[in-house]
């Protein structure tokens, strides 16, 4: 399958499209409450999407 790095993701919007098109997807976020409601979107949709609490520009 192909594979997205989404650094700055947010609430994931392009890891849940590329996700649902059977990509493997890892989402970067430095704010941890976006990650929680990727992860809860994902999970409602049956979707697996790795996330990374960090801040990319470090």
């Amino acid at each position: 399958p192909l594979r997205l790095l989404d650094l700055g993701c947010g609430t994931g919007r392009d890891s849940l499209w590329a996700s649902r098109r059977g990509w493997y997807c890892t989402a970067v976020d430095n704010i941890g409450w976006r990650l929680d409601l990727l992860r809860d979107v994902g999970a409602m949709h049956g979707l697996d999407v790795h996330t990374v609490t960090a801040d990319v520009l470090k």
